[in-house]
């Protein structure tokens, strides 16, 4: 049976980092190529290079590497009439390329080629080279042009320009460690190459002797949200689970797939930053919904309970929207839930979960609360008085890593109601 699979790719490297991370880079023509019966679906075709030009890693005058046969496993469909610049890495004991690296048609590589001739021409050994881009909120990324890279430290400065497609190098620089300063606006901030771990600019690299550093950095928004949470008596509230909620522009509907929350310091207060342009909701509890944890009523800025009441925040490019205060009048009280679970022969699971959840199926309903039974079957567990909600028991195999779900088997509508203090639950389960 043929696996199926769909290429996805969250970005393609810049130069300056694909030629730090990849070991193989050549210009190559295909020579020859061929379907091979392998267990890894995205390097099932065996192509055949013949070496124009070793940048790294090859000695070579041919050279073997393995992609996927289909572009949806992200596979490079080479055609022997072309010829490639080649990235290549290391997989399975062969050569990997795939439609997510910078391999392509020589035509449309000219600037790697540039760059790569330069590395390998140059006397110098050691290099800093790096890229810059830069993003309004759009997630488009254009290069930062002609703007200043600045390398210190103590004992040395350094400065270079952006070309104009937003790379920098400094070159035969001594070893030593250096802060990174990038010319951005003063509305922007910056990430770091994988666009998941934000740092503040200056960066810091450590360079040493007879190597190439590389640096693939990006410039983000960064808007801020912030405010302070406080009681009826004006003291701060520690710990409370403030939200943003974003606005489709075009839509102008809340996109649901996107929900930002932090925490309130000892202070009762909080700050979002590194936020894009737009249209916001911010409010308490706006994910779940009030738990026993975070026992707080729902509420949107400005004090409503309803999205269609609530007043959205408009933010601009590196705007700081401060002042977005909230007073929370009341805790809300809370249940208990007690019981046991056992299975139709009587005996008590011993491995399981009770949860509770906003809706009867758990995958359309928010998890508000949780609680694992202990050895005899028996569970605990606390919600928010007036409140309404679906329990579902799971239970779990010999394996706790590994569990399985029966809980749409065990649907329990309740409504914990205000005037009593606990429901005694038996849950009986086929075992």
């Amino acid at each position: 049976m043929q696996k199926a699979t769909c290429c996805s790719c969250a970005g393609i490297s810049s130069i300056a980092d694909s030629y730090k991370r990849t070991p193989v880079i050549f210009i190559g023509t295909l020579i020859e190529k061929h379907r091979i019966d392998t267990a890894a679906f995205y390097a099932d075709m065996s192509c055949t290079f013949k070496v124009i030009k070793a940048y790294k890693g090859v000695t070579d005058s041919e050279v073997t590497l393995f992609t996927a046969s289909q572009e949806a496993s992200c596979g490079l469909p080479f055609d022997s009439l072309k010829t490639y610049l080649i990235y290549a890495s290391v997989g399975y004991g062969k050569l990997l390329t795939r439609l997510c690296t910078r391999t392509a048609d020589i035509t449309n590589r000219a600037t790697d080629i540039q760059f790569l001739e330069r590395i390998i021409t140059s006397s110098f050994k050691t290099y800093f080279l790096g890229h810059v881009t830069i993003s309004n909120g759009d997630h488009n990324f254009l290069p930062v042009t002609q703007k200043k890279i600045h390398l210190y430290n103590l004992l040395s400065n350094y400065e270079t320009m952006t070309d104009n497609s937003g790379y920098f190098e400094f070159a035969n620089i001594p070893a030593n460690s250096y802060r990174v300063d990038i010319e951005i606006p003063a509305t922007h901030t910056i990430i770091n190459s994988d666009y998941s771990i934000l740092n503040f600019n200056p960066l810091e690299i450590d360079l040493t002797k007879d190597s190439i550093q590389a640096g693939d950095y990006g410039a983000i928004p960064d808007g801020e949200i912030s405010g302070i949470v406080t009681d009826k008596f004006g003291k701060p509230v520690n710990g409370v689970p403030v939200g943003i909620l974003q606005m489709d522009t075009l839509s102008q509907k809340v996109k649901r797939d996107f929900y930002i929350e932090t925490f309130t310091s000892d202070s009762g207060k909080y700050k979002m930053t590194r936020r894009f342009p737009g249209s916001y909701f911010v409010g308490i509890n706006l994910e779940k919904g009030p738990t026993s944890s975070y026992p707080y009523p729902l509420m949107y800025y400005s004090s409503t309970q309803t999205m269609s009441q609530a007043k959205f925040i408009n933010m601009g490019v590196g705007e700081k929207v401060r002042g977005i205060d909230f007073r929370i009048d009341s805790i809300l009280p809370t249940s208990k839930i007690f019981g046991y679970v056992k299975y139709s022969n009587g005996k008590c699971m011993q491995k399981g979960e009770v949860c509770v959840y906003s809706e009867k199926e758990a995958w359309n309903g928010k998890l508000r609360e949780s609680v694992s039974v202990d050895s005899t079957g028996h569970f605990e567990l606390s919600v928010i008085k007036n409140s309404k909600g679906w329990i579902n028991v799971y239970t779990w195999g010999d394996n706790n890593s590994k569990s399985h779900s029966i809980g749409p088997q065990v649907p329990i509508y309740m409504y914990f109601a205000h005037d009593i203090d606990s429901v005694n639950l038996v849950v009986k389960l086929d075992p």
